[in-house]
Parts: structure tokens; sequence; C-alpha cells
């Protein structure tokens, strides 16, 4: 941990350092990209210059920012990450300005511009970002779906569902991603729909969100739609959320799964029923053979009548 101490000599070594290219560039911008060259350097010799600097320009406040947005465009990396730093300092009053360069910037800058917004949620971005969520560039509709899941305004769901059949496979992941951060029961749905997306970080993101709604809210859409299930991969996708999450899901509607011809659907409805009815799923258990089952379905059996051994009504 540094001293007080310490921190004034990087202080006092910073103005030093900087105190020379000011008095030749007297103005606002020299001030600004003499700061940025310490509070973006890699170099050792600048360690402890590093936080000083950020927190020097971050002090600058809203006089900053133009600037600091146009230095969004860099293509170096420590550059960015610096960049995410300060606006994180400089934190709500960035936000109108950046809210405004979403419609005076465009392509590589104008993603990042949505990416410090995420940083910095905002009830106050979301038109704007509204706005350029089908721009051409892939990855400004990645930035700005982004960004409008974390800041949780149901405005955008409209944007969020249409981002969920985006041709763009991040895009569409981004967007399973964002439904999650907004629960909104409409997004139920799209998300269920999204199970069997040929792109495994849409499928998987999209399940994680689907764990976050109640289990009042998605039980009677997720047996809906595996009552027609498309394709075996979406069947195994929908019965492992019952399979997965902590909800008990009424027995019914997981026995006509457990008989299922497709082992890995069995496996998982069991798992299911096992959380919902232990009692009865361990004496269909007891009554299922080991023999001629594939591995995966023969483990499953065996896991969870070890587990039935193992509770206090079976010592």
């Amino acid at each position: 941990m540094r001293t007080p101490g310490c921190r004034w000599t990087a202080l006092f070594l910073l103005l030093i350092l900087t105190s020379g290219i000011v008095a030749a560039e007297d103005s606002l911008k020299g001030r600004i990209d003499s700061l940025f060259a310490i509070a973006s350097s890699l170099e050792f010799r600048y360690r402890d210059l590093v936080g000083p600097a950020q927190d020097s320009i971050a002090a600058m406040s809203t006089t900053a920012v133009p600037h600091l947005i146009d230095r969004l465009g860099t293509p170096i990396a420590h550059e960015r990450a610096a960049l995410e730093s300060i606006f994180r300092k400089i934190g709500r009053p960035a936000v109108p300005l950046l809210n405004q360069a979403l419609l005076t910037t465009d392509s590589l800058q104008l993603s990042r511009v949505a990416l410090v917004l995420g940083n910095l949620p905002d009830t106050s971005s979301v038109v704007n970002l509204l706005r350029v969520t089908q721009k051409p560039y892939y990855w400004v509709r990645y930035e700005s779906i982004r960004a409008l899941g974390l800041i949780r305004d149901v405005r955008a769901v409209p944007a969020v569902r249409t981002a969920l059949a985006d041709t763009n496979e991040l895009v569409r992941t981004i967007a399973a991603v964002a439904a999650g951060h907004l629960r909104d029961t409409s997004l139920i749905d799209a998300l269920i729909a999204v199970l069997d997306d040929p792109y495994y970080g849409v499928r998987l993101s999209a399940k994680e969100s689907l764990a976050g709604f109640s289990c009042g809210q998605k039980g009677a859409v997720l047996f809906a739609a595996l009552a027609q299930s498309r394709s075996p991969l979406h069947r195994r996708y929908l019965i492992s959320i019952p399979a997965d999450d902590t909800c008990r899901y009424p027995l019914e509607k997981l026995t006509p799964f457990v008989d299922d011809p497709d082992p890995i659907v069995r496996s998982l409805a069991l798992r299911a029923a096992a959380r919902t009815d232990p009692k009865a799923t361990a004496a269909r258990l007891a009554g299922m053979p080991r023999d001629g089952q594939g591995q995966l379905l023969k483990q499953t059996i065996d896991d969870l009548s070890d587990h039935e051994a193992a509770t206090p009504a079976h010592p």
C-alpha cells in the first residue's frame, strides 16, 4: 500500500515531467495530451504516475470529455484501457456528452462510445443508444445492445428482441445476455427460441438468462416449447433448464421426458424429476435396468440412486 508521502512524491514528479510541455503549449488539449501520455503509459518509470495522471484528467471533468472522446478511436489497447478508466473516474457528468457523441461519431469510435456508456449506465442514454442498434458495423450493434442491457430500461426490449436474430453471432450472444439483465417476461419466448442457435455462445447465454426468471414466469412457456421442440438440440437445451435450475416443476410435466428415446433428454428429465419428487423418482429408478443403457443414462441412474441412498430417509 502506498503511503500519503509516496503519493505526493508521485504528484510532484508528474508536475515536473509535464510542466515544460504545458508551458510550451498553453492549451487544454496540450495539458490533456501531456497527462494522457503518462496516464496510458506502460513504462516502468511511470508506474507510480499513471494513477495520479488519470486522476488529474478526471478532475477536469466535462472540459476534458470532448478530447477524450476524440481519442476513443485509438488502435492501441492500453490507451483504450486508460480512457475507460478515466471515464469511470469522471462518472455521470460525462454521460450527456457521450450521448451526443453517439449521433456524431461512427464505426469503431462509435462502438467505444457505446462501451463507455455501458460502463456508466444511465437511462438518459437509452434514446440515442436505440438509434444506433441497427448500424452496419456489427461491433456498434454489440456495444449498444450491451449498454442497453446494463441500463435495464424496458424501452430496450424491442431492440434486444431484434438483436437476438442478428446476422452476427456475437451480437446475438450479447442480446441474450442483455435479455437476462432486462428480465422482461416478454423476452422469455425469444430466449427459448434461440436455444438451438448455431452458435454455442448464444445457446449458453440464453439458458443462463432464462435461469434468472422466476419459476412461474418461465414454467408454462418452457413446457409448451418442449411439446413443439423442432430439433434434438433444442429439446436437450429446453429440458436442461428444469434439470439445472432450482425450480420444482410438476412431475406430470416431466414424466413424458423420463421415457424419451433420446438418452440425454431422459437423463436430464430424471435429474429434474428427482428434485421435484424424490420418492417417486427413486421408485422409478429402482425398476430401471442398468444393463443396456448408454453410459450417460447409466451414470445418471447411478448418481441419483447414490444420492437417494445417502438421504436421512435412507441411511
